[in-house]
């Protein structure tokens, strides 16, 4: 599920969100955490701890570093769940602009199971 997340991110979202941006994780990443989040029904700390207690799910989607869990808090509130923004709107993998992280994961697996 994280890797089909992951594939779908890369497919449907810039790798960064701003050209300053600090380049730390890309947004397919980011997405990736928070549809794991949303499935397994974590909270951000909770999430930060798991991605660094099982190194395998960070390097499913190629993490070099864990973000803290204020990370995950902040890219839960952009642009990708705001029903004002473009989002993922029209872009390959995406269905509609997600309410909410949950939504988005909902999609995310939506799209790609029958």
């Amino acid at each position: 599920m994280l890797a089909v997340a992951y594939r779908i991110g890369c497919a449907a979202l810039a790798p960064y969100a701003h050209r300053s941006s600090p380049k730390k994780f890309t947004q397919p990443q980011l997405f990736a955490c928070l549809v794991l989040k949303e499935f397994l029904q974590l909270d951000y700390r909770k999430l930060a701890a798991l991605l660094g207690d099982c190194t395998e799910l960070a390097a499913t989607i190629e993490l070099q570093v864990i973000p803290h869990f204020t990370t995950g808090e902040e890219t839960g509130t952009g642009p990708i769940y705001e029903s004002e923004s473009e989002g993922l709107r029209g872009r390959p993998g995406a269905r509609s602009v997600a309410s909410s992280p949950r939504a988005a994961a909902v999609d995310a697996i939506h799209d790609v199971l029958p």
